[in-house]
């Protein structure tokens, strides 16, 4: 596949990988501003267990009679939270998203250390892939989120990438399009997500 021939240009600064497969393509996107999201909760989950682990300790051993009426199972969900805190810190810092395109099947794959999730589609059952923009009109601070989504033969709808810029998204789409012999994708079909956009400045 000869990716100069895309309908959009790849961006300069495109963070989303993109790896030629001997039948098909493989593309890979981690989470943005995962790093530092990883890192503040590793350490509110590091502070958290520092905190409830001494007063687990005074609870279970020590001989002080004040310390005989405590839980020691309340005091053990404080030092379980942080932990987990932690696990989701390392959860969020493995994640990673990859798209495998192959000529049978459309396959998403999405996880890191503890949790992994995987959805996939037959190439006949393919009827479109678009870049959408979704969020909440209602909302007075409307938050929104750029993704690649494919619609199928049976009105179904699957997500396969988001959190990215959206001319990198664009790019997969284009892509993507073309791999399974859709029609490239014109500006016409990007006017819905960019009236959303001018009306609430996403």
């Amino acid at each position: 596949m000869n990716l100069k021939d895309d309908a959009l240009p790849r961006p300069i600064t495109c963070r989303i990988g993109l790896k030629e497969l001997a039948h098909g393509l493989e593309f890979s996107a981690a989470p943005l501003h995962k790093a530092l999201k990883a890192a503040a909760l590793f350490l509110t989950g590091l502070l958290w267990f520092g905190l409830s682990l001494p007063g687990l300790y005074l609870v279970m051993f020590s001989s002080n009679p004040k310390y005989a009426n405590e839980s020691p199972v309340v005091i053990s969900s404080f030092v379980a939270f942080g932990v987990l805190l932690m696990c989701a810190a390392i959860q969020l810092w493995t994640e990673n998203t990859v798209l495998i395109a192959q000529r049978e099947r459309l396959t998403n794959r999405r996880g890191g250390k503890f949790w992994k999730r995987e959805r996939s589609v037959a190439a006949s059952e393919i009827r479109d892939i678009r870049f959408e923009t979704i969020g909440s009109a209602n909302d007075e601070n409307p938050r929104f989120e750029h993704r690649v989504n494919v619609f199928t033969s049976g009105g179904g709808k699957m997500g396969v990438l988001s959190n990215a810029d959206d001319d990198e998204l664009r790019w997969v789409v284009s892509v993507l399009r073309r791999y399974y012999g859709l029609s490239p994708a014109s500006e016409t079909d990007f006017s819905a997500t960019e009236s959303y956009r001018a009306r609430f400045g996403g």
